[in-house]
């Protein structure tokens, strides 16, 4: 039973960071546009995402990831 609960912890976390990253592109692809007040919208949506990734190694770096663009949109704005 370990590990059928694990393997569907594995696919969840996957389906998690695939979301994330989705997220994330239309974030950039919304900077890119100069849409600064949608990237952020996105990037906030993704970083949110972003918790629900395990292992935290993974998340962790998508979240440091998302910070320095929410703090260039910031500042870009």
């Amino acid at each position: 039973m370990g590990g059928i609960k694990n393997a569907l912890s594995s696919r969840k976390s996957k389906l998690w960071i695939a979301i994330t990253v989705a997220n994330e592109q239309i974030g950039d692809r919304a900077y890119s546009e100069y849409r600064f007040e949608t990237a952020m919208q996105y990037y906030t949506l993704a970083k949110q995402e972003a918790g629900s990734i395990f292992p935290t190694e993974e998340k962790n770096k998508a979240v440091g990831r998302i910070d320095k663009k929410i703090v260039a949109t910031r500042l870009t704005r």
